[in-house]
């Protein structure tokens, strides 16, 4: 399928122009709900991650708008990883280069305890958002938006490969697209509280997702050694 967000504006607003209807509506009815300003973060990470995590949508603060500002490199990266994923297939939050950034400072909080036990994140996590675009309270009226097709599609192909997946935020509509919760399908025991640890996740989640994550760790290093052995 193709990825609409090939057709993301150059400069904001940062709307794709097959959602533009349904964003101008919410705008006209509620102005500033949305931050169009900021890049949206449809998705992030590697598209065929062994471990995906389904959250809402990107949050809003000042430290946002201030970072984007502030760090071009940031920007043309994460542009990249939407655009072009396939080329980069790393979450941009887990970049040491941007460890300064608000969305490097949070990512960490939710996965300590994942990393120290399972090394390196960067390649190992799909990241989707049920509406890509940044605002402080979370925008029902977005759910339906054309370019969400796309993420649909990414959804269907992790259950297909059976990725380990993670429900936190919105799981009703999560849970509605998934269909059957199959037994790779997890939730969070906090839905406002996206932290992946084993306080927040039932015993048998947080362990498959470790186990999951150790699997792909090992599959790297032996790659890595016959790749030093050559």
């Amino acid at each position: 399928m193709r990825n609409p967000w090939h057709d993301l504006p150059s400069q904001p607003p940062y709307v794709l122009p097959c959602d533009e209807e349904v964003v101008a509506k919410l705008e006209r009815s509620r102005p500033g709900t949305i931050a169009l300003h900021l890049l949206p973060q449809p998705f992030l990470g590697n598209l065929r991650a062994p471990v995906v995590l389904l959250l809402a949508n990107p949050g809003f603060g000042e430290s946002d708008t201030a970072f984007e500002n502030e760090t071009p490199q940031f920007t043309e990266s994460l542009r990249s990883s939407i655009t072009h994923p396939e080329e980069n297939p790393h979450h941009i939050h887990f970049d040491l280069r941007f460890d300064q950034g608000p969305g490097f400072v949070w990512w960490a909080k939710r996965t300590k305890e994942l990393a120290k036990t399972c090394g390196p994140l960067s390649e190992k996590l799909l990241v989707l958002q049920r509406v890509p675009y940044h605002s402080k309270t979370y925008p029902y009226a977005l759910e339906n938006l054309p370019s969400f097709t796309y993420i649909e599609y990414l959804l269907k192909s992790a259950l297909q490969r059976q990725a380990t997946i993670v429900c936190t935020r919105i799981r009703k509509s999560w849970t509605k697209l998934v269909g059957e919760e199959p037994s790779n399908y997890f939730h969070t025991k906090n839905p406002r509280a996206v932290f992946f640890t084993p306080r927040n996740l039932s015993h048998d989640a947080f362990s498959q997702i470790v186990r999951t994550l150790q699997l792909v760790s090992s599959a790297d290093k032996e790659t890595s050694a016959r790749a030093n052995l050559q």
